[in-house]
């Protein structure tokens, strides 16, 4: 590591993030600062709750740890922190997803001007394939919809979001893991607007469009559970239209996301981002790297 941060600190790189799953210790929490001022650290406890944390494989160190590190990284001169938290853990129920809501509140109180921007997902659409929840679901309370890769296509296929996903919990539905999930997280950038990090017009522009996803996600669910395939087709290409405008207003050549809400033109090519000769890229000749791959760069 230190004479991966010492080539780091040649490169001339605009930021670096890294994603760490243990809180690092102050002496290379200290390098990472000196080989480039804009340094990222990116955390995923998955839950503020540690027993769900423990049995999502995480769980390695507490709140109060983690509260108590942040304040020394960012003192240490770590520019900024990203802090993820996930939705479809085991023994994650709904209650304890706005539980999570109020801790991401908290931290946003106690560090929100300071850079430590804490973000919620639902894990959607999909449960990894050859993962352990995926392999052995009923063990950690799990229920996998598609197994193999014809069963994923033809799910796929289908217009509901909800029958999208592959997988759901014993604690939260198919259904849960897009309404729960949504709601969660317009209540935390509802929050972040509160607290002046984002401004007033993205908050209301996010917050529209989940309650559009919403609203309309149920006229879709209802229209895709009709039994008969042939009624049923025809009231999905009765809402086509519908659905055609909001794929364009997400699927487009820019990004967005939580951690910038505002529509925005992607960089240039991932491997631009990454401060690449062309002589080394060239040198690789096709061989995909460690770390270079286009999401890690877009993190």
């Amino acid at each position: 590591m230190e004479r991966f941060l010492d080539h780091v600190g040649q490169t001339g790189l605009k930021s670096v993030s890294y994603e760490q799953y243990h809180l690092t210790a102050e002496p290379v929490l200290k390098r990472m600062a000196e080989a480039n001022r804009h340094t990222t650290i990116t955390l995923s406890p998955e839950s503020h709750d540690l027993r769900v944390a423990k049995l999502a494989g995480r769980g390695v160190y507490t709140n109060d740890e983690m509260e108590r590190w942040i304040d020394r990284a960012l003192t240490l001169g770590i520019q900024g922190i990203d802090i993820w938290y996930f939705i479809g853990m085991p023994e994650q129920d709904e209650k304890s997803v706005y539980e999570t809501v109020d801790y991401c509140e908290r931290l946003l109180s106690l560090f929100g001007k300071k850079r430590v921007n804490p973000m919620l997902c639902p894990m959607i659409p999909f449960l990894d394939p050859a993962s352990t929840f995926f392999e052995r679901p009923e063990e950690h309370g799990y229920r996998v919809f598609y197994r193999t890769v014809e069963e994923h296509r033809r799910g796929m296929e289908r217009a509901s979001p909800i029958h999208r996903i592959n997988y759901e919990t014993r604690w939260l539905k198919r259904e849960d893991l897009v309404y729960v999930g949504f709601r969660a997280v317009q209540r935390l950038m509802e929050a972040k607007g509160a607290q002046g990090l984002i401004p007033p017009s993205w908050v209301r522009n996010y917050v529209s469009s989940i309650e559009d996803a919403l609203e309309f996600t149920a006229a879709v669910h209802e229209a895709d559970c009709i039994p008969n395939p042939c009624e049923r087709a025809l009231e999905i290409e009765r809402l086509g239209g519908e659905i055609q405008k909001r794929n364009d207003s997400i699927l487009y050549s820019g990004v967005a996301n939580q951690a910038f809400p505002a529509n925005r033109e992607i960089g240039g090519r991932w491997i631009d981002e990454l401060g690449w000769s062309q002589e080394a890229l060239d040198s690789m000749d096709g061989e995909i790297v460690p770390g270079t791959t286009p999401e890690f760069a877009a993190r």
